[in-house]
């Protein structure tokens, strides 16, 4: 492991120097953004990594971020994850990660675990759609104990913390009008999410084809809930124009489903998801999605906590989904 010496001679610069530029304190003494960048880039090379508990005792804070989340298994968690870590990093912060959080004890055991590690900021994104009273109740403790949150989540804002978060509404829309678009008036949706599917509604009854029929919950949003519910959507429709699930994951469900049903992707049926997992573009019949920027959810995440560390406000940010089209649901076709 490199020292800060090592750095300095590397770089031709002061100990100091090196000091307060990987401390985040070179702006108060006119350091060039080209010394810093190349202070910075040695140190990664060097594989320098600082000593937190060190510098902790120095500063009165511990310089770890606390997280919660669900289980990096599902969906986009994961690169939130990523996102958040690099970004902490570039602050000379590292982050207690709780992962498999499932229900409303295990995040309540986590925020008093990170609470007892004396963390200086919280990030969390639990697996609930609605967030408990008990949660929130806690949240809003720590937060007047003087402890930073932010929400990587919209469920939160009610409860007076920052978050950050895709508009799912928007989503809804963007998938919906896309099908209609095709030529599909006929679009199924597997639901999840309740601001995703009011942009579902919304848009299906603007064209004055909503009908409640076509709208079925899932359990979850993983593949086995996606077959499941394309399973009995089928009883119901057997050559459906067009199904629109709820994630990419759902939609692997709803692909494996109409296959078994003698019924081709893209042709037969237009499938879109959320999320634009890697394996989406992967598969047989790469799949239309609705992308979310799951990197910069935990990076401006990271960034919004920051602020509030600094005694700034941070007001919620909304962040816009993308239209990816693939062969599942391909701009044109032919079917009404």
């Amino acid at each position: 492991m490199s020292t800060i010496l090592e750095i300095a001679k590397a770089a031709k610069v002061s100990p100091s120097a090196v000091s307060r530029i990987i401390n985040g304190k070179d702006v108060a003494i006119r350091i060039s953004a080209k010394t810093r960048e190349r202070v910075l880039r040695v140190a990664k090379e060097l594989n320098y990594q600082p000593n937190l508990l060190a510098r902790g005792l120095r500063s009165g804070k511990s310089n770890l971020i606390g997280a919660v989340f669900g289980p990096i298994s599902l969906g986009i968690l994961g690169e939130i994850i990523q996102g958040a870590e690099e970004a902490a990093a570039q602050h000379g912060y590292g982050v207690i990660l709780n992962t498999a959080v499932m229900d409303e004890r295990q995040i309540l055991s986590h925020l008093d675990l990170l609470e007892q590690k004396r963390v200086d900021g919280l990030i969390i994104r639990p697996p609930i759609f609605q967030p408990t009273g008990e949660v929130c109740k806690r949240l809003c403790q720590l937060a007047k104990k003087g402890l930073p949150i932010v929400a990587v989540t919209g469920k939160f804002e009610n409860a007076g913390i920052p978050c950050v978060y895709v508009d799912g509404k928007s989503i809804g829309i963007e998938a919906t009008r896309h099908l209609l678009s095709c030529g599909h008036q006929n679009i199924w949706h597997l639901a999840r999410t309740p601001d995703v599917l009011e942009g579902y509604r919304q848009t299906m009854e603007e064209a004055e084809r909503f009908s409640e029929k076509r709208v079925i919950q899932l359990s979850n949003n993983d593949w086995q809930s996606g077959y499941e519910a394309t399973k009995r959507l089928l009883k119901q429709d057997p050559c459906p124009n067009a199904i629109f699930a709820s994630s990419d994951f759902a939609a692997l469900g709803t692909i494996r489903a109409l296959k078994e049903s003698g019924l081709r992707t893209g042709v037969d049926t237009a499938v879109v998801g959320v999320d634009d997992l890697a394996v989406s573009e992967l598969l047989e019949t790469p799949l239309t999605t609705v992308s979310q920027p799951k990197e910069e959810q935990g990076a401006k995440a990271v960034e919004m906590l920051f602020r509030l560390m600094a005694g700034e406000n941070a007001p919620s940010v909304i962040l816009q989904p993308k239209l990816i089209v693939r062969d599942s649901a391909p701009m044109k076709s032919s079917r009404s």
